[in-house]
């Protein structure tokens, strides 16, 4: 910052701290001298030098982890202006893992190195995904080919990868030697290459410092398949090699078997690395669009999903996210993702959309009135009224195909059907149905107990158990709800008082809305609905919990934060106990 200077005044400080970087009596502080030199390198607008520096930095920074973060810290910042969000990613992660915990910012810092992680995650599984394909069409004898080409470049890239680590390691001692002769340790009269002790030792100290790895960006190496025949080359070394401190041979891992091993082996092993590579296209996709506000990146991915013919749902997906996002800016194209919509999915979500632009929100109303009028029937059904659940699940089967609680209602239907027959065996065929139509659910594990009750042995002591145990619950995203357990005794209409005062007083923008419901046959609950995902539920969570007044009497209660299709599973089983345990472990 100090060489703001320009001209002459400049070229002079430059000279001079360059001068300085190569005195070895400045070894201690070559990383800040670099670090300099890297900020005089960025604001003159040579991003290529500049990086170079800071990465001298980051070398030489052997004790200063406050200078390597720093180092670290700008390279990520100027890969994030530059739009290299994979590059980014590392440096940051870098960053943060050298960063002492009182470092400026290193929260935030950590935050974005952790969201642009799922981006990188998903761009190497795409490119992994990808190439494992393409090598996975050619003949056998195309791909002994390939592999054997392959083979001899990785093996390439492990020997020049142990010669840059030697002679980094190199350099690492010769510094500590200099340091030494300086302060009147050594001779300091010998070249360091001659010197077998020397070499040995400073490959040890580099090992301590650095680790088992290649110091390229103190980045984490993962497994990567060249996706082509004529695969780039490494980056060649500025200087001579020193090839008598890295003799080390190729590493046997390298052989034709294991580059074999994750190659589909049949059409089923390909479709399958194909959905996981349009899902990774997709979440990539997304990524740029939603969390990074980089539009046109976005739609490149997803237009990637839409080259792969696979049946998978991230298909219809990508095409209905395209049609959004060519809103306003490309009519042609939105009406060609809106054709392909209507072709291929014409009873989808999106084609309903597509035709009615408020499908979405009729779509959320009518899914809230369902889970009310299922709750009403789950209700009903645990006190008795068996005639009366019966009739209406008759009708919702019969009128409403879609609608979002239908394997529930097959399952009440079911249970009050059984419970008015004499004969239960004459249910039988009310719970083969729910297998039928819902196999593996959890309305068909229920019912294929209810099977088994009937046939071995009916007790009339035997709940109405929709879930089963602890594993009926799920940790996905989605909507969710604040809930409460009242107390015996407790006067339910002043707590839903409470807690709409509290709502109105603090989250008055959210619209939320406060409901009673019976969980199992005594106990009531207050839930607070609805949160757009987890982040928002803790947020009223915590605000609950730290609240002074109107709600602070409650904050003793039993009260949790539940997803919607875990708040249904929890009123079909009752097993309050069961979701505690859950939400423990996960919440």
């Amino acid at each position: 910052r100090a060489i703001a200077a320009s001209g002459a005044d400049k070229d002079k400080v430059l000279e001079e701290l360059t001068k300085m970087a190569n005195e070895s009596k400045n070894i201690e502080f070559r990383d800040q001298i670099y670090y300099a030199l890297g900020n005089v390198a960025e604001n003159d607008n040579d991003k290529k030098k500049a990086l170079d520096l800071y990465s001298k930095s980051v070398f030489y920074s052997i004790s200063n982890n406050k200078q390597k973060a720093k180092s670290y810290l700008r390279m990520g910042d100027m890969k994030m202006a530059d739009r290299d969000y994979i590059k980014a990613q590392k440096y940051l992660d870098s960053c943060v893992r050298v960063a002492p915990e009182e470092f400026k910012n290193r929260d935030l810092i950590e935050r974005k190195a952790k969201k642009l992680k799922d981006l990188v995650d998903a761009i190497e599984t795409a490119q992994l995904q990808d190439s494992v394909i393409r090598i996975a069409q050619l003949s056998p004898e195309e791909q002994a080919s390939f592999l054997e080409k392959v083979k001899a470049q990785l093996e390439k890239e492990e020997k020049e990868r142990l010669e840059r680590e030697a002679k980094r390691a190199a350099e690492l001692a010769a510094m500590q030697q200099s340091a030494q002769t300086n302060t009147g340790g050594g001779s300091g009269n010998r070249w360091y290459f001659y010197n077998q002790r020397n070499k040995a030792d400073g490959y040890e100290r580099f090992k301590q410092i650095w680790g088992q790895r290649e110091l390229e960006d103190d980045w984490r190496r993962s497994t990567k398949m060249p996706s082509t025949v004529n695969m780039p080359t490494t980056e060649e070394l500025d200087s001579a090699l020193v090839e008598e401190i890295a003799q080390a041979p190729a590493a046997e891992k390298f052989s034709l078997a294991s580059l074999m091993e994750g190659i589909p082996k049949d059409e089923e092993q390909i479709e399958i690395a194909k959905q996981i590579l349009v899902e990774a296209l997709y979440t990539a996709g997304r990524i740029y669009n939603e969390e990074l506000n980089e539009r046109d990146l976005g739609i490149e991915q997803f237009e990637k999903v839409l080259t792969y013919n696979v049946d998978d749902k991230h298909i219809v997906l990508s095409a209905f996210e395209l049609y959004r996002l060519y809103e306003g800016i490309n009519p042609n194209k939105r009406e060609q993702y809106a054709a392909f919509i209507l072709e291929n999915y014409p009873y989808s979500d999106y084609a309903k959309y597509i035709k009615d632009p408020n499908y979405f929100v009729k779509k959320r109303e009518r899914e809230r009135l369902d889970l009310d009028d299922y709750e009403k029937q789950i209700e009903r059904f645990r006190t008795g009224y068996y005639t009366t659940v019966r009739s209406r699940t008759r009708k919702i089967l019969q009128d409403e195909p879609d609608n979002a609680y239908r394997s529930g209602y097959m399952l009440l239907n079911a249970l009050s059907e059984a419970a008015l027959m004499e004969d239960k065996k004459e249910a039988l065929p009310f719970f083969e149905n729910i297998i039928e139509f819902y196999p593996g659910s959890k309305e068909a594990k229920r019912a294929e107990t209810m099977i088994n009750i009937i046939n071995n042995g009916y007790s009339k002591g035997i709940d109405a158990n929709f879930g089963g145990g602890k594993s009926e619950f799920e940790y996905r995203s989605g909507k969710m709800f604040f809930v409460i357990v009242t107390k015996p005794g407790e006067k339910v209409n002043e707590i839903k008082k409470d807690f709409s005062n509290f709502n109105r007083e603090f989250f008055s923008s959210d619209k939320l809305s406060t409901k009673e419901t019976v969980l199992g046959t005594k106990l009531d609950v207050v839930r607070v609905s609805s949160f757009k995902n987890e982040t928002e539920a803790k947020k009223y969570l915590f605000a609950f919990q730290k609240a002074k007044r109107t709600i602070k009497h409650l904050q003793g209660h039993t009260h949790f934060i539940i997803t919607e299709e875990n708040f249904v599973k929890l009123l079909a089983s009752g097993n309050l106990e069961g979701y505690l345990e859950f939400y423990k472990e996960f919440y």
